[in-house]
């Protein structure tokens, strides 16, 4: 399968350029699960952690996700009590324009550390991220995570669980 032609049932995928990379290219994505989804997750062991690695942290015990909001340019890292009210809005934000609940929403930040993160460009961004949601946005999706990377580094598989194909 390639990954252009990746679709998993049940999910939804975009990806948009919100102006947080001076380039213009995509920086802010999304995943979201037509139902609350089974999560775990890997983090960080590093001593400092951002802001979205610090909430979703805790969230991740619930077991349970719906959402993750992506993005590129800002890794709203070191930004202290400010970058974690941000990351918070993020979700919020995303949680109320999909109508779920906002635990069920994780964040994720890469990029430039240090760095005011850009709340208004989310803000203004998201509404335009939950419409262009589409089955098949995958590949939309992984360009906005992108940082300093010169092209999409994607793996794709496919498995059986109790005889049902997982993904297509």
């Amino acid at each position: 399968m390639r990954p252009l032609d990746f679709k998993v049932p049940g999910f939804l995928f975009s990806g948009i350029s919100a102006g947080i990379k001076k380039d213009g290219k995509r920086d802010l994505g999304l995943i979201y699960s037509e139902v609350p989804a089974h999560v775990a997750g890997l983090f960080t062991t590093n001593a400092v952690k951002a802001a979205p690695v610090l909430l979703d942290r805790k969230r991740i015990k619930g077991g349970l996700c719906q959402a993750v909001a992506v993005n590129s340019g800002n890794a709203n890292a070191c930004t202290g009590a400010e970058g974690m009210r941000h990351a918070r809005a993020v979700s919020r934000w995303v949680a109320k324009r999909l109508g779920i609940g906002d635990t069920l929403v994780m964040v994720s930040s890469t990029g430039v550390i240090g760095s005011p993160f850009p709340i208004k460009k989310f803000e203004e961004g998201i509404p335009r991220l939950i419409n262009s949601l589409s089955p098949g946005g995958f590949m939309e999706t992984v360009e906005a995570i992108m940082t300093t990377d010169t092209f999409p580094k994607v793996e794709v598989a496919t498995c059986r669980i109790k005889g049902a194909c997982v993904c297509r």
